[in-house]
């Protein structure tokens, strides 16, 4: 069984057929149309679809995207100003209609989450939360082996959380942390550059980056204290700086937390780029994993 799947973007959309071992054999990418995006994006995604339909046996399409989606109907219900006119695209519909495909849809954050459910760090254990760091935060919930996505498909948004004198997505994301250490120096660094700061000891760096780690661990803790899961993935850009950043996050961590949370671990998503194209698969072959 071969799946086609894809991962829209702000800025690229992934594409992979993913056998039914869960192995990517083949993958690529390609811009992300960025106006009309209603049509534009399904417009895409159907051209690349007829340049593999020919080569390859497929079963069914999978598509992970940014936005909060409908699953059942395959609907973006909404988009930010990233992904412009958005809003509305019934993208299940349209390529199905197109193929002839059975075509399932899910947010990105939520198809990480059950990527890593499957294959990834979230393997046998049943429940834990999914966070995304980014030029954003992203979030989503594992529980008891499901995903949970509440009335409205917007559980686990916990971007909009209040940390610091903001949210979650405004204090400690990656745009965040460099935004203030910018705000402090009048200098434009990336994000490399700021950590090699950080372990260098820099005043200022240190600074901008205990602000962000404060932040992101307060966000953490209002979910923990709603969800009590087992365990914390994080993924997303910061997730690279591996034991240096875990191991000061799971310090904090379990210095704030309550006593009975101190089995709680914070670990790295193992799926990285490929979280979205293996979670999109997982939601085309496995209609099971929703509560």
């Amino acid at each position: 069984m071969n799946i086609l799947c894809f991962d829209v973007g702000g800025t690229f959309i992934k594409c992979g057929i993913v056998n039914s071992e869960g192995n990517i054999i083949a993958d690529s990418k390609f811009p992300t149309p960025l106006s009309n995006c209603r049509r534009s994006i399904p417009d895409a995604i159907l051209k690349q679809i007829n340049r593999i339909i020919g080569n390859f046996d497929i079963d069914s399409i999978g598509i992970s995207t940014a936005g909060q989606v409908d699953s059942e109907k395959g609907i973006i219900t909404y988009a930010n100003e990233n992904l412009p006119d958005f809003t509305g695209c019934r993208l299940a519909d349209n390529i199905k209609k197109s193929t002839g495909l059975n075509t399932f849809v899910e947010n990105d954050a939520n198809c990480a989450a059950i990527g890593e459910m499957r294959f990834g760090a979230g393997k046998d254990v049943n429940s834990f939360i999914c966070i995304t760091l980014g030029t954003g935060v992203g979030g989503s919930i594992i529980l008891n082996g499901k995903l949970y996505k509440g009335v409205h498909n917007s559980a686990g948004e916990i971007g909009y959380l209040k940390a610091g004198n903001s949210c979650l997505d405004k204090s400690a994301s990656t745009a965040a942390l460099l935004n203030n250490y910018k705000t402090l120096t009048d200098q434009d660094i990336d994000g490399l550059k700021l950590f090699e700061l950080i372990k260098n000891k820099n005043k200022i760096a240190l600074l901008v980056y205990n602000e962000f780690l404060n932040n992101l661990v307060d966000g953490i803790l209002n979910s923990v204290y709603v969800i009590d899961p087992e365990l914390i993935i994080i993924g997303g850009g910061v997730s690279a700086q591996g034991s240096f950043f875990f191991d000061g996050i799971n310090k904090l961590f379990h210095e704030k937390s309550l006593p009975v949370h101190k089995s709680i671990k914070i670990v790295k998503a193992e799926l990285e780029n490929s979280a979205g194209l293996l979670g999109a698969y997982c939601i085309a072959s496995n209609r099971n994993y929703y509560l």
